[in-house]
């Protein structure tokens, strides 16, 4: 981005909901992504995916709302693909997975790039055992001859130690278990769209208040680009004090701590992460398609490895060699992003070198790695 450009950025401040009513001003044929529903143990039905069949609004992290029309199961694909007679390809994971927050995400990459067809059964939210739901699922529509399994580091053991006390989700413990999802989008459909009109009404009652949030988010999110503008590519202009420094070390030390806390508490989770893959592992088998699992690691890991090289590796950051230990002894091939996100300059993977998902340049990258490391 040049100089003109930045000066000419504008953030998109406006919430989903907010876009989501002015757009159905004009189209009822719009929703915005769905949530998971693992708080509720009160539904008959758990969906594991969107509406179906119609625009939806998903999020905002690079200045402008990304959107897709969903397939006849609720997720972000081409409802084509489905019909396809070649080989085909489930990405099964989180948001990273679901298309957060770009344009292109790697599965319309990788379709782009080969002779296949790849199916995205991402959503965001989702931690291990959801994605083992989805995949027990929607493995009877379409026989996949591979999976590409994305694990993020920074939540998927947070969101196990939640989904594993859902009284329907923990059943797909057994890998018989289904809900029978693929006959009951109709369903899915009304309870997602009552879920959704329950939020924008209660957007309405606080919408003062969030104006105000949206306003101070956006200043909140270009005074950090500004800095990172300037700071890469005008790095002789950055200074910083004594006492900014010393602040901010103490604010990454006490992160850091907070991480060790964490890995200490997640540990817990790695039993049932171990039944998980092997029920992956089960599925492989029986279905015939090759397992591969891929590791994303948090944004955080880099940036604390930037300031405590030592500290950080004093100690199993997230548990990540533990469970790539579990992987290994299942004997599935693991790419771990890890030192490739490294060596491309992380800030520049993502958008305005903040925390967040991965920017339109990061997929590129890693999908074009992926490749490299598969037999696709």
């Amino acid at each position: 981005m040049n100089i003109k450009s930045f000066e000419n950025f504008v953030f998109d401040n406006r919430s989903r909901l907010e876009i989501y009513h002015q757009t159905e001003l004009k189209d009822k044929s719009v929703t915005i992504s769905g949530t998971n529903f693992i708080d509720d143990n009160t539904l008959d039905v758990l969906p594991l995916a969107g509406v179906s069949n119609i625009y939806t609004i998903f999020c905002n992290e690079n200045g402008y709302f990304n959107n897709y029309v969903s397939d006849r199961y609720g997720f972000n694909n081409p409802d084509k693909n489905w019909n396809t007679k070649k080989k085909v390809t489930f990405l099964v994971g989180d948001s990273f997975v679901h298309g957060a927050c770009v344009k292109e995400d790697f599965t319309r990459i990788l379709n782009k790039k080969l002779d296949k067809i790849f199916l995205n059964l991402g959503m965001g939210g989702n931690g291990p055992l959801l994605n083992q739901a989805t995949l027990q699922e929607y493995i009877k529509v379409k026989k996949p001859d591979s999976i590409l399994y994305f694990h993020y580091e920074g939540n998927d053991f947070y969101n196990l130690n939640r989904e594993k006390d859902h009284f329907i989700l923990k059943q797909y413990l057994d890998i018989n278990f289904s809900q029978d999802l693929k006959n009951r989008q109709n369903e899915i459909n009304l309870l997602l769209k009552n879920d959704i009109s329950k939020r924008y009404y209660q957007k309405l009652l606080k919408s003062q208040k969030i104006e105000k949030i949206s306003k101070i988010r956006n200043i909140i999110v270009l005074t950090k680009f500004r800095k990172y503008f300037f700071d890469k590519y005008f790095p002789s202009q950055k200074i910083e004090n004594k006492t900014e420094a010393l602040s901010r070390n103490n604010r990454y030390l006490i992160q850091l701590n907070d991480y060790r806390n964490i890995s200490n508490r997640q540990k817990k989770s790695l039993t049932l992460m171990r039944d998980i893959l092997e029920n992956f592992k089960g599925m492989a088998k029986l279905h015939n398609f090759k397992l591969y699992f891929i590791y994303i690691p948090a944004y955080d890991r880099f940036k604390l490895s930037e300031q405590f090289p030592d500290k950080i590796n004093s100690f199993d950051f997230l548990n990540k060699k533990k469970l790539l230990k579990i992987v290994e002894r299942k004997e599935i091939p693991i790419i771990d992003l890890t030192n490739f996100i490294k060596v491309n300059n992380y800030k520049d993977l993502y958008p305005f070198g903040l925390s967040g998902h991965f920017n339109q340049k990061g997929h590129n990258l890693i999908s074009d790695f992926i490749i490299s490391k598969t037999n696709h």
